[in-house]
């Protein structure tokens, strides 16, 4: 079985996108063990699916490419559909855990991220997108019988809110108990507070940059992976194939300032 994912992240070697990395690669691996370090900068499209062959990569493929050709994206650019818009202004958000079904405050998990907003078109076109492939593998009627092991291997796919950029949480089904309660009492100490400051102070020396290089917008792209090797141990790095890197016009501004 494969593992497929598609992600919105801005455009590679663009001024905003080598900020995220940076602060993934500089600030957050220098504080505690997280599991937004095991990924890319990105903001989750889907979650994970399952196919079986190249044909149905392909088939994924052609069919995302027909829904953001470049007439479509005209087409909604006369409707003045903006890019996704990214808050430079990190937040800790509760969450539960993951792997605890107790609702105490205690085992709560915190959330360190950028919020993104991503427009209503987008959304409701991939949702549309997802549900036809969703369609075309759940479809009865009298295939071959390739076909049908094909749909019986596919594992449906799961929109997601498309809400925001992870820089640090928690979700590590492997850990031990020593390594799930070091995270509890590291998160709500004052380490994740202190990571916050640092990223806020790196946005700000960012744009202080971008202003005087006048970059006011970075393009996007989404991307469909594939996940060929799973790192099970906290700390260890998922590592992914890309299959299609599709470029969103650049139809406004990506982010807004700190404090604005």
């Amino acid at each position: 079985m494969r593992e497929l994912i598609l992600y919105l992240e801005p455009t590679r070697n663009t001024p905003l996108r080598q900020c995220l990395d940076s602060i993934l690669s500089n600030i957050a691996s220098s504080y505690h063990p997280s599991t937004a370090l095991k990924y890319p900068i990105h903001v989750s499209v889907t979650g994970f699916f399952t196919v079986d062959t190249q044909a149905d990569v392909a088939f994924i493929t052609d069919t995302y490419s027909q829904i953001l050709s470049s007439e479509k994206q005209q087409q909604r650019s006369s409707a003045h559909c903006q890019l996704p818009n990214i808050d430079l202004k990190p937040i800790i958000v509760s969450t539960p855990h993951p792997h605890n079904d107790t609702h105490d405050s205690l085992y709560s998990t915190k959330h360190l991220l950028l919020p993104v907003t991503v427009p209503d078109d987008y959304q409701l076109l991939l949702a549309e997108c997802a549900d036809h492939i969703n369609k075309h593998y759940s479809s009865d009627g009298d295939g071959s019988r390739q076909q049908q092991q094909q749909q019986q291997k596919f594992r449906r796919i799961r929109p997601k809110r498309m809400d925001h950029i992870s820089l640090a949480y928690w979700d590590e089904p492997m850990a031990t108990m020593k390594e799930a309660n070091d995270w509890l009492q590291w998160s709500h100490g004052p380490g994740i507070e202190s990571m916050k400051q640092d990223i806020i102070q790196h946005l700000h020396e960012f744009q202080s940059a971008a202003s005087s290089l006048a970059v006011t917008a970075a393009p996007w792209d989404m991307v469909l992976y594939e996940r060929t090797h799973k790192g099970n141990d906290v700390g260890v790095k998922h590592v992914f194939q890309e299959w299609h890197r599709w470029h969103l016009m650049d139809l406004g501004n990506s982010y807004r300032r700190v404090g604005d």
